[in-house]
């Protein structure tokens, strides 16, 4: 009897664990892990406090956009891709609750990202106007991440207002911590 209740109890709680497939990350660990690759060169990060992700029109993902993820981030898991889709649906306010060490992190409301990204003449006045307000910073915008199913592997994309182009971030858990395995480029307009 006191077999059969233990097989029982087993069996129960891997019923109640069934509607939990996606293991949580944190996210800040992701976005420092990104900055570490990216920005090293930096002493100032100034980001917007809302996710973003230019260019795209964010309706459920087509399989041509996952081929040409594929081609580009070849171990990129297509459930990592879908919860990517799905959690850029909307900007949201930014999860990032800490900075890398030996970092100024600076970040933005969208007022305030607005009035920097908008006055002036075009991006080198603004770029000019961002140097004398931030000096040896860097301006970004970041999307929210995408992870796979067992929370291993992300995917995040950082928009350089600075630097003039987007990557998407490919990152893989490797001994607890976040890594950036490999990235893509596009251009903007």
């Amino acid at each position: 009897m006191r077999l059969f209740a233990v097989r029982l109890a087993v069996f129960a709680s891997a019923i109640v664990g069934c509607g939990e497939t996606r293991r949580q990350v944190d996210e800040s660990s992701i976005y420092n892990a990104v900055v570490r690759n990216a920005f090293a060169s930096f002493d100032c990060l100034v980001v917007s406090g809302h996710t973003t992700i230019d260019g795209y029109d964010l309706k459920e993902p087509d399989d041509n956009r996952w081929q040409g993820f594929r081609d580009s981030l070849a171990t990129l898991k297509q459930d990592t891709y879908q919860s990517f889709w799905r959690e850029n649906q909307e900007t949201q306010r930014l999860k990032w609750n800490e900075g890398p060490s030996g970092k100024q992190m600076v970040v933005l409301d969208a007022d305030a990202f607005r009035d920097l990204a908008s006055t002036g003449t075009g991006i080198m006045d603004m770029c000019r106007r961002f140097e004398a307000r931030y000096p040896g910073g860097t301006l970004f915008g970041v999307s929210a991440v995408g992870t796979s199913e067992d929370g291993r592997q992300a995917l995040v994309y950082v928009r350089s207002y600075t630097g003039g182009s987007g990557t998407y971030y490919l990152l893989q858990m490797s001994d607890e911590r976040w890594r950036v395995v490999n990235f893509s480029v596009t251009s903007q307009d």
